[in-house]
């Protein structure tokens, strides 16, 4: 009997700390952009035709991001001083709309990952036939030669509830120089096609080459800082998980007052498609 109780135990704990697959939640996580003070805010309006070029961060300051996650589908929604934004994503097929309402104007633009390869190869071409093509391709070749690995730690602290532990993501590039991304993951629960929640998980899940990759973590991130370029880091950290709340199908719905075109349609919203990072151009239709 005895023998009997100490295995029922066992069984007990360990069905006590089996990672849960969640499959709806809504994820709140606060942001704040830390900005070096010899920084200045990019606010460029100029006289083109048409109407003006806007160029900016617009998330400076303390944010809100709410995500909305059902089954493989999933919404993160931003809203900054300058412009409100969401990206819809079908973690399966990795089929993602992002939507923007800036100045009034509601548009957007959606892409598969066959298409994400095809503009990626389109802009390696027109690196290539420009004047610094040697040196572009030098460090895309560098590049591909970056090894990922994850150091984890015994370090623990509660965040929005959920016991985390430190892990590093530790990207080592072909010089042997190492670089490292600090974060705090709950091996608790875990998503499908969701590590994390703001800027890193917006960009990696765009093809943005600076975000740290948090696929491999095990478990799902609940705290990160993101460096962002130009003296600026981002401080991501969860503030509420709701498992108890119902995420309608609705809530992925494309609204239908949202003017929405292929990626390769919309490049010129992005200084035509040639690379150019956070430069919007809004035209008037006048």
């Amino acid at each position: 009997m005895k023998r009997l109780l100490i295995v029922a135990l066992s069984l007990t704990a360990l069905t006590a700390n089996a990672q849960k697959m969640v499959t709806q939640a809504i994820i709140t996580t606060k942001t704040n952009m830390i900005v070096d003070e010899t920084e200045e805010d990019i606010a460029e309006i100029g006289g083109g035709r048409g109407g003006g070029n806007f160029r900016f961060g617009g998330m400076d300051g303390e944010n809100k991001i709410i995500t909305y996650f059902k089954d493989s589908m999933s919404k993160t929604v931003m809203n900054t001083e300058m412009m409100n934004s969401s990206m819809i994503t079908n973690n399966n097929t990795k089929v993602m709309t992002t939507l923007m309402q800036i100045m009034g104007r509601k548009m957007g633009f959606y892409i598969n990952p066959s298409e994400l390869a095809a503009l990626g190869e389109r802009r390696l071409d027109t690196m290539k036939a420009g004047p610094r093509k040697d040196s572009l391709i030098q460090r895309m070749e560098n590049d591909k030669k970056r090894k990922t690995s994850i150091a984890y730690t015994e370090e623990t602290k509660k965040i929005a509830g959920y016991n985390c532990k430190k892990a590093y993501v530790i990207v080592t590039n072909f010089l042997g120089q190492k670089d490292s991304t600090m974060l705090w993951y709950t091996p608790e629960i875990k998503f499908n096609g969701l590590s994390s929640t703001g800027s890193s998980a917006t960009f990696s899940r765009a093809g943005g080459g600076g975000a740290a990759s948090f696929e491999d973590i095990n478990g799902f991130v609940m705290a990160y800082t993101q460096k962002m370029g130009a003296g600026r880091r981002m401080e991501i950290e969860v503030a509420k998980i709701e498992l108890d709340k119902e995420v309608k199908a609705k809530e992925f719905e494309i609204p239908s007052d949202y003017d929405v075109k292929p990626m390769s349609e919309m490049r010129n919203m992005f200084g035509g498609g040639g690379g150019g990072g956070g430069q919007i151009r809004i035209q008037s239709r006048d």
